[in-house]
């Protein structure tokens, strides 16, 4: 397990870490969203000993750590850059932890390619990195992290650089890899949807804050504020309330009649934009059928039951 107590940690006067507790269990994914700036990046250096708080402490596996160098934690990094050396072929790529660490050439070897077994990737123990894919150097990245047996591993936004259905795939396989090596992993990003796809739960960051941390299901149903709303990339927030597309029901019979401002078709759903008289401009996704008897104006009824309010 790896957690943070009471974290706290300023550049000049400007606070990116305030009081953060944060623990991360065996086989966890947690990740930190936030946008730029938030001080996701800041908690990943914390962890990995790359920077020291200024109050608190770090610990791993009931060891304080908070102290200790960042190459004597145990710890592995992925990068949104790969970070592979072209001049070196792979099995010498996944193996250059070993390597530092004072392994013998054939027992860093052997360490390697067994891993590239399990990768699926021992056709390629041979290659350069540039004869491989996207998809196959961002496996060779995992499997250099993995091979050290790490006891936490960091992702730094690590799959920004690849296209959307490999991204999604590594995604899943890589969250399967994490739970199998029994692990636990802290992921940076600035994605809902990879946030809510690859973890079990969520630290929402805003200006050096947790405003809020549970599962993806939870966060998503019952966000504590708009400013936790609006990281989740949620439709239709205001500062003091948030219309979920659950609440929202066209052509229904006691709805109001509202203005269709737009409606244009997206991959999986129409997305309808239209005036609400007492929430304005609202935003939903709807499938053929219902756009397909949208006019001008539609009847559209809000289920105040289903509509959150923020205090």
């Amino acid at each position: 397990m790896f957690t943070f107590q009471n974290i706290t940690k300023k550049f000049g006067t400007r606070t990116v870490a305030n009081q953060i507790n944060l623990s991360v269990a065996n086989g966890e994914i947690l990740t930190i969203l936030g946008a730029s700036g938030s001080g996701k990046s800041t908690l990943l250096h914390l962890a990995a000993g790359l920077l020291q708080p200024d109050a608190g402490d770090v610990w791993l596996n009931q060891e304080r750590i908070t102290n200790r160098q960042p190459e004597k934690r145990e710890i592995a990094m992925m990068f949104q850059d790969f970070a592979l050396l072209p001049h070196l072929n792979v099995w010498e790529n996944v193996a250059l932890g070993l390597r530092l660490r004072g392994e013998k050439k054939a027992v860093a070897r052997t360490a390697a390619l067994r891993i590239l077994v399990e990768m699926g990737l021992q056709h390629a123990s041979e290659r350069t990195i540039t004869q491989l894919s996207g998809g196959e150097q961002q496996r060779v990245a995992l499997a250099r992290a993995l091979v050290v047996s790490p006891k936490l591993l960091l992702l730094d936004e690590p799959f920004s650089s690849l296209d959307t259905a490999l991204r999604q795939h590594l995604q899943h396989e890589i969250s399967q890899w994490i739970q199998q090596k029994n692990i636990p992993a802290i992921l940076v990003s600035h994605d809902p949807a990879e946030a809510a796809l690859m973890s079990q739960r969520i630290a929402l960051l805003e200006n050096g804050n947790i405003i809020q941390c549970d599962t993806p299901n939870q966060l998503f149903a019952q966000p504590v504020s708009a400013q936790a709303a609006r990281l989740l990339g949620c439709l239709n927030v205001r500062d003091d309330v948030y219309i979920p597309q659950q609440a929202i029901q066209f052509h229904h019979e006691k709805g109001s009649e509202c203005e269709i401002l737009r409606c244009f078709k997206q991959p999986f759903a129409w997305r309808v934009e239209w005036m609400q008289p007492s929430f304005g401009e609202l935003v939903a996704w709807v499938n053929d059928d219902v756009a397909q008897r949208l006019g001008k104006t539609a009847r559209v009824w809000i289920d105040l039951s289903k509509v959150i309010y923020f205090k």
